[in-house]
């Protein structure tokens, strides 16, 4: 059995007051885009039941093809590669939706 310690001597302490230091970060916009998308993968993948993959809608699409500074863009050229046949889509009324993994496989098989 240890012997108990004595009492420490008490201290003095000064009261710190926090400072009124802020630090100001500037974050260009595409660069939060890319933390946007991904944040939202890591939800998605998260969320998703296994083996299950949700669908996307054409902006999300644009995004991930790195459109995300130039939308408008991004949004032409997805509604090329689907009016063209190359990008596997559903509609839900007049919405486009997409699956990641059929996108992902037309990037990876380098058609243009």
């Amino acid at each position: 059995m240890t012997p108990p310690r004595p009492p420490r001597s008490p201290r003095s302490f000064e009261a710190v007051e926090p400072s009124n230091v802020g630090v100001e970060l500037a974050i260009p916009p595409a660069v939060f885009e890319l933390i946007a998308v991904r944040v939202a993968e890591l939800l998605a993948d998260r969320l998703a039941p296994a083996g299950l993959e949700g669908w996307i809608g054409v902006d999300a699409v644009a995004t991930h093809l790195g459109y995300g500074d130039d939308l408008d863009r991004g949004r032409r050229r997805v509604w090329d590669l689907k009016s063209r046949g190359l990008l596997p889509f559903r509609e839900d009324g007049r919405r486009l939706l997409f699956r990641l993994t059929d996108v992902d496989a037309y990037v990876e098989g380098g058609r243009r």
